[in-house]
């Protein structure tokens, strides 16, 4: 991952700022995996409270971010239409 990448997806998971990560950044995220990601937040901010709000609202900021990337690099696909 980016240093660039790595820093937009730390503001807003720890620090609760800036923007939601690029498509770019996202996909970046999800090549390195959710047990990569889960580590580096609880090995990072939360064993040195190296965030804003509780653990509950970090962990919550982390798992929103990792949410919406992977929606961002593979979106849902729609369901069919049964009544076309």
């Amino acid at each position: 991952m980016t240093k660039q990448c790595g820093e937009s997806i730390r503001l807003r998971v720890a620090m609760n700022v800036g923007p939601p990560p690029t498509k770019d950044c996202c996909a970046q995220l999800v090549k390195v995996g959710k047990p990569c990601h889960d580590a580096y937040v609880q090995e990072r901010h939360l064993k040195v409270h190296d965030f804003v709000g509780s653990a509950e609202d970090l962990l919550k900021r982390s798992d929103q971010v990792w949410t919406q990337c992977v929606n961002f690099i593979h979106p849902p696909a729609e369901a069919p239409g049964h009544f076309d």
